[in-house]
């Protein structure tokens, strides 16, 4: 009677070796790729960039501990300003991902810059070195296009779910009424 043998034998001991090796290597697709970084053109001293490097180390714990956290280092003309943040619906886990693979990017992106900011699907970061903290962003427009297809999908829900959420305005004239 002829032994058959498998190429690869199915030891515990080597799913034991190899499990937390490939667990390690798995990362969540959103945290493979920035989707932008803006880094500005001007330059910073070894002060601030010391302070940079303190605000982006502060951030990514306290921001993966509550999905949104602010931080701020150094004095005077080496003041930096920092914010982090997840979106609700991310587990924590994604989040604490997101926002180290965001503090690595725009760390390696834009040293040396006075301002920078890193998008990805699950977290944004930025730091500055004007208090940008509680202000509208206006300085920084970022475009997503949504490329999928909506064929298959049930599209008589999504528009009764997109009038819950948007519901008809009354129209408005095309030019400001006239006066007098």
């Amino acid at each position: 009677m002829a032994s058959t043998s498998s190429p690869l034998p199915a030891s515990p001991l080597l799913m034991l070796l190899l499990g937390p090796l490939l667990l390690a290597m798995a990362r969540p697709c959103s945290g493979v790729d920035a989707i932008s970084t803006y880094c500005a053109k001007n330059g910073t001293s070894a002060q601030t960039q010391a302070s940079i490097d303190q605000v982006l180390t502060a951030l990514v714990p306290r921001a993966s501990a509550a999905y949104y956290a602010t931080a701020t280092a150094g004095r005077s003309s080496s003041a930096v300003w920092g914010l982090a943040q997840c979106r609700g619906d991310v587990a924590r886990q994604d989040c604490s991902l997101c926002l180290a693979a965001a503090a690595k990017e725009v760390a390696l992106s834009c040293r040396g810059s006075s301002d920078g900011r890193v998008f990805y699907d699950y977290c944004l970061l930025r730091y500055s070195i004007s208090n940008f903290i509680g202000l509208a962003d206006t300085g920084y427009t970022l475009i997503l296009l949504n490329t999928q297809n909506a064929t298959g999908v049930d599209l008589a829900a999504f528009d009764r779910a997109q009038g819950k959420l948007c519901p008809e305005s009354p129209p408005r004239p095309a030019t400001p009424p006239t006066r007098g």
